[in-house]
């Protein structure tokens, strides 16, 4: 099957975040399936060509659109696992430096280019492309272009994110040179919504959580989102996220001095005495090790984060917060103050320190905010570390809640976003800790458990057949 894939970023190139990794991922799972997939890209500035040996093609591409000509450069590259790249060069879409002017006018040329110049690839290739996917709302103008100059191509959205939706004012429609019908889709109120768009243009929607749609209009940003549902009808798929394992495995990564897999934990010990003494913590291996990941901001509930820190101190058990900074952070860093033996913030943005605090882990406590990309509950089951969270999101879909005497389970869960039931949780998952041999048996059993990307690329792989009837081909 020939595939396009339409995305906002794609990691390592230039851009390292939740969506970038999935568009990195995904395509090496779907071309080690037999798929020939292309990921198309803006060239942002902070991407050079050299260092990624991108070849830039003699011939670009010129767009007319909102009544505006743009020239876009257009480069050529390939991954180590054979995935086609093509980036979109243009200094007006992407420019070197930030411009001046209305932030919503540059996020719609951008998007509109990018959309634009998916649909011109599409139209002029032979052979032509199978199906068509775009990821998020920066891309959704793909599948809105393409409902009208390729009807008969399979159009699929991939919409994690369900807060941000590329909201426009109703000034910028003419900017995106659509023609009426389509312009009208985009319509949510006075405003624009290029996600709304997208949905209504895709065959079918995939989305990494069912539990994070059963949350729409109950609390958080997402409760703005009632009409989501709606437009969707019946065109929703549910398809976890997976974990790269050339990136999360403990039997290979290359930030971790000691590795070990579920067969010998020992090096899982010497993880965690290393990052003890390395913090100055006492070196214990006779009490729970807490990490928490994350980004400390109001969004992912850091309030909550330091009352039950707070609360959870007074216990014997160790802590460890690791950020990127230490924004927001006042009452975390007075807690490393009064519990110097017992509670470190670290602060760093290396990936290192990311790996080997999970790798040292027996239990990652999980932000509470809304994490549409959610994945690090699935990164400590693969580094033997037990998640505890709310239930909601992905957290609902990849973990269920242990019982007491740990023979089901793979994480320990709370309801609401209430403090007194993050503690209760935590003490659970500390009790459960000085259970032993049960414990360590849990350990085992959810690093066997399958996060693969590998996984998740079949499932996709279903949905497109679906669509372009190639599973009754192969059948017939």
């Amino acid at each position: 099957m020939e595939i396009l894939i339409v995305t906002p970023e794609v990691a390592p190139y230039g851009r390292h975040g939740e969506v970038a990794d999935v568009s990195r991922a995904l395509p090496k799972a779907l071309h080690a399936l037999g798929h020939s997939v292309t990921v198309l890209s803006p060239l942002y500035p902070e991407i050079d060509p050299g260092r990624f040996s991108l070849a830039r093609r003699l011939s670009g591409l010129e767009i007319d659109m909102g009544g505006r000509r743009y020239d876009c450069d257009l480069y050529d590259g390939k991954t180590a696992s054979g995935v086609n790249l093509l980036f979109l060069g243009s200094r007006d879409a992407f420019p070197p430096q930030p411009v001046d002017g209305d932030p919503a006018e540059a996020r719609a040329v951008g998007a509109g280019l990018l959309g634009r110049a998916a649909v011109e690839i599409a139209a002029e290739r032979e052979p032509g492309f199978d199906l068509l996917q775009a990821h998020e709302w920066m891309a959704s103008l793909a599948l809105v272009r393409a409902a009208e100059r390729l009807p008969h191509l399979p159009r699929v959205l991939l919409a994690y994110d369900l807060v941000r939706q590329g909201k426009l004012g109703p000034a910028q429609l003419d900017l995106l040179g659509l023609s009426q019908q389509a312009g009208q889709q985009l319509r949510l109120g006075e405003d624009l919504c290029l996600l709304k768009g997208g949905v209504l243009a895709a065959h079918r929607v995939a989305s990494g959580s069912a539990a994070a749609f059963d949350d729409i209009g109950v609390e958080g940003e997402a409760a703005a989102l009632p009409d989501l549902r709606g437009w969707m009808e019946d065109k929703l798929s549910s398809i976890e996220n997976g974990l790269d394992a050339a990136v999360w495995n403990p039997v290979t990564d290359v930030h971790l001095k000691t590795h070990f897999d579920p067969v010998n934990l020992a090096g899982k010990s010497r993880c965690k005495a290393a990052l003890q003494h390395e913090l100055g913590l006492p070196v214990r291996n006779d009490v729970p090790l807490f990490v928490h990941l994350s980004e400390l901001s109001v969004d992912n509930g850091v309030d909550l984060l330091e009352r039950c820190a707070a609360r959870l101190l007074n216990n014997d058990l160790q802590m460890l917060v690791c950020a990127a900074d230490a924004g927001a952070a006042d009452g975390l860093q007075e807690l490393a103050l009064r519990f110097p033996d017992r509670f470190k913030l670290l602060v760093s943005e290396q990936q290192a320190a990311l790996h080997r605090a999970l790798a040292a882990s027996d239990l990652l406590l999980l932000s509470t905010g809304y994490q549409p990309y959610g994945v690090l509950q699935m990164c400590a089951h693969r580094y033997g570390s037990l998640p505890v969270g709310r239930r909601t999101g992905s957290v609902a879909d990849t973990v269920v809640d242990c019982d007491s005497s740990l023979r089901t389970g793979s994480g320990f869960l709370f309801e609401r976003n209430e403090v007194q039931e993050m503690v209760a949780a935590a003490q659970r998952a500390a009790s459960a800790f000085h259970l032993g041999a049960a414990f360590e048996q849990l350990r085992r059993k959810v690093m066997l458990i399958d996060h693969s990307w590998e996984r998740c690329a079949k499932r996709y792989q279903y949905l497109y057949q679906g669509l372009t009837g190639e599973g009754r081909r192969m059948a017939s």
